[in-house]
């Protein structure tokens, strides 16, 4: 906590100082133009990302940037604060944007007794990716990576042990893209559910877009709806 609170010290010292006037027109409302949904992940920062001021993202965050469809109990506190941006804040876009190596994808392919363990909340949030599970279950298996066990880490220990180590990694980082931007898509379609979302998307009042960011590179790709794929920006 040192460092923290050093750093909040230096927040104050430093920054405060020279963005005075900007905090001064925060003090009593706020106009962000853009919802931003991502994971809760200590490596994904999306102001940094987008270079953004403070005001200007409201931010959303969970394990691995679920929203659950319209009508699950769990996802009333997602569900809540993305009516609060579209009916009180008037955001005009809506970001959900995905990222590479994220633990909650996966949890979510592991079985439950392997690596990471699930927790009975941990199992309850990763239900709302079942969808993802699914089509990464298929990825999987045509890549020879697994056929009873989904533990990204061991892999299939059956007659013949098939593991992302085993592959070339170009082709592991490929698969684990893949995977990524289907969660995307997938939790998309549950945000869409939502009736705020739908009638601003509807009405063309607010835009949605899914996005995938690299931790390594630095890159992030933006999808292409129309034409099924995600482009680099």
């Amino acid at each position: 906590m040192e460092k923290i609170i050093e750093g909040v010290c230096q927040f104050r010292q430093n920054v405060f100082e020279k963005k005075k006037a900007l905090f001064e027109g925060l003090r009593d409302h706020q106009e962000p133009k853009v919802l931003f949904i991502t994971c809760s992940d200590s490596r994904v920062d999306p102001s940094l990302i987008t270079q953004s001021d403070p005001g200007e993202l409201f931010v959303l965050r969970n394990a691995g940037q679920i929203i659950p469809p319209h009508g699950a109990e769990s996802g009333v506190g997602q569900e809540a604060t993305i009516d609060y941006a579209i009916h009180h804040l008037g955001v005009q876009h809506i970001v959900l944007c995905g990222h590479t190596d994220c633990g909650a994808l996966k949890a979510l392919l592991q079985s439950p007794t392997a690596g990471m363990a699930h927790t009975s909340a941990l199992s309850k949030w990763l239900y709302f990716a079942e969808s993802t599970k699914q089509i990464a279950d298929d990825l999987l298996q045509k890549a020879g990576c697994c056929e009873h066990d989904h533990d990204l880490s061991h892999g299939y220990q059956g007659d013949e042990a098939y593991t992302f180590e085993n592959l070339d990694k170009v082709k592991t980082d490929a698969i684990f893209m893949k995977i990524t931007q289907t969660h995307v898509k997938m939790q998309l379609q549950h945000l869409k559910t939502i009736p705020s979302v739908a009638r601003a998307f509807a009405s063309g009042t607010v835009k949605i877009h899914g996005w995938v960011y690299c931790l390594h590179s630095g890159e992030v790709w933006l999808m292409d709806e129309v034409h099924d794929k995600f482009n680099l920006v």
